[in-house]
């Protein structure tokens, strides 16, 4: 993403106060991750591409990536859905994010008005309604070692970040790249890229958004 459609993200940002609500990035070109930039606070982070790409072949050995097939979400304040029914069909549980909302609501459909107030427990009851263990919340943003540990027995994480002009949005964490501490994870707003790669301290904070909590441990099985 170069700096020109960085700025319009921002911008984007600005527009969408009124609904607390932004889309972050930009329709990728690219089909397969570049190597990373400089870490500077010029970078052009973060990357994206509109379908699923692997890590550089490079980074093979040091990197995972779960293959989620990333959901978009139905309405402004639908991320949590969205991002909770593409962590529920990944774990054998296909659901669209309409259906995860009613679940989580215990509703037989979607209340659209309600959902907007929706946070991370609210996703855990959408879980729990499917069958799937609802996993941890954790307060604040977890470490990249958190994300790797949960990829590698091939989990997902939640994520929620706030925007610094006010607002929330939910995303997927679905991979990791030790070798550069990049991490991978899905937008569910449908006008950005799909799938977007950066560096973990992008992901902990930027000029767009602060990491505010997460879920792990989802679809956790019990030890036999």
């Amino acid at each position: 993403m170069n700096r020109q459609f960085r700025k319009l993200g921002v911008a984007a940002v600005i527009a969408a106060t009124a609904f607390s609500f932004q889309a972050a990035g930009a329709r990728a070109r690219a089909l397969s991750a570049p190597s990373p930039p400089p870490a500077t606070v010029d970078s052009a982070e973060p990357y994206g591409s509109n379908t699923w790409v692997d890590a550089p072949k490079e980074d093979a050995a040091q990197s995972k990536l779960l293959r989620i097939d990333l959901q978009n979400q139905r309405h402004v304040a639908g991320s949590w859905a969205a991002t909770g029914a593409t962590i529920a069909t990944f774990d054998g549980r296909k659901v669209d994010p309409n259906v995860f909302c009613a679940k989580a609501f215990s509703e037989a459909k979607c209340d659209v008005p309600k959902s907007q107030a929706a946070k991370l427990d609210r996703m855990q009851a959408g879980f729990r309604q499917l069958g799937i263990a609802p996993g941890r919340l954790v307060d604040g943003p977890i470490s990249f070692d958190e994300i790797k540990a949960e990829i590698d027995v091939g989990r997902p994480v939640a994520v929620r970040v706030n925007w610094t002009v006010g607002g929330g949005h939910m995303l997927p964490v679905y991979g990791y790249d030790a070798k550069k501490k990049w991490v991978y994870w899905g937008d569910p707003w449908p006008t950005a890229d799909n799938y977007q790669w950066a560096s973990f301290d992008y992901l902990v904070a930027n000029d767009l958004w602060v990491m505010t909590g997460a879920i792990t441990h989802i679809g956790e099985r019990a030890a036999t």
